[in-house]
């Protein structure tokens, strides 16, 4: 009895996954017909639930990307959602309108959602770290970290930092300075547990930076981004080749400041 149900749906349990699952489905082959998905946590009452109660979780009807591989159906759907881990999901496939329906082809992927390899914590203290910088990246090369993380301006190999939140604003600037001269970038993002399967605007990139003259002397392909860290906000930074198969040695310089 769902208010967005239909006269005729096709339906598939996606069973629990022990971790999380970044899961994609779309419409293809078959009769090109109007079709819609949605995606729902599973529940023995499901059928019987309504409105809010239903915990929908994802719906798409039209997505003319869907099925590139197909004869064009612009009438078909797509959908990706993250699945959390010991949780099971009910895929139903229907018409866009009650009486519409047709072939039920199915076609589902599912990536194992990683998460930033190489993530270490910077704390900054009560006590601001004044204007001299302190090297968090010692030791570490990005060469011996590869990046599952589906981002258009991701690299094949990544370190990343997380900034943890601070009760009151700060000027925070990043350097990557030291080690072999190769060409970096350093991107911000707002943290969250989505952030690797996020693309596009989704991601909350904060700022960005591929080189800056003045970031460390001698080293033209260094970068530098400043950026304020709001009260009780946590932050990603990351620093990648500027080419995707560039790597190399991982020095990050963090200067903070009180900011008002």
């Amino acid at each position: 009895g769902w208010a967005n149900s239909s006269d005729h749906v096709m339906a598939w349990a996606i069973q629990a996954l022990p971790v999380r699952r970044l899961i994609s489905a779309w419409t293809c082959g078959g009769t090109p017909w109007d079709t819609v998905l949605d995606i729902y946590i599973n529940s023995p009452e499901l059928c019987s639930q309504t409105g809010d109660s239903l915990t929908l979780v994802a719906t798409k009807d039209n997505n003319d990307t869907a099925c590139v591989d197909y004869p064009p159906n612009p009438l078909a759907s797509s959908i990706s959602f993250v699945a959390e881990a010991s949780i099971e999901y009910l895929l139903v496939l229907r018409g866009a309108t009650r009486d519409a329906c047709g072939d039920a082809n199915m076609f589902l992927t599912a990536t194992i959602f990683a998460d930033l390899p190489g993530a270490q914590t910077i704390v900054i203290p009560d006590s601001s770290l004044t204007t001299t910088p302190q090297d968090f990246g010692v030791g570490i090369s990005t060469c011996d970290q590869k990046s599952a993380c589906g981002w258009a301006n991701s690299s094949d190999h990544i370190a990343s930092w997380v900034l943890q939140a601070t009760p009151v604003l700060r000027r925070i600037t990043a350097q990557s300075c030291g080690g072999a001269a190769w060409d970096t970038s350093l991107d911000v993002f707002i943290n969250t547990p989505e952030l690797c399967s996020q693309t596009g605007d989704a991601l909350g990139m904060v700022a960005t930076n591929d080189d800056d003259s003045t970031a460390c002397p001698g080293n033209l392909s260094a970068s530098l981004v400043s950026f304020n860290a709001e009260a009780d906000t946590e932050y990603r930074i990351v620093l990648h080749g500027f080419d995707p198969s560039a790597c190399g040695d991982a020095n990050l310089l963090i200067s903070a400041w009180s900011s008002s």
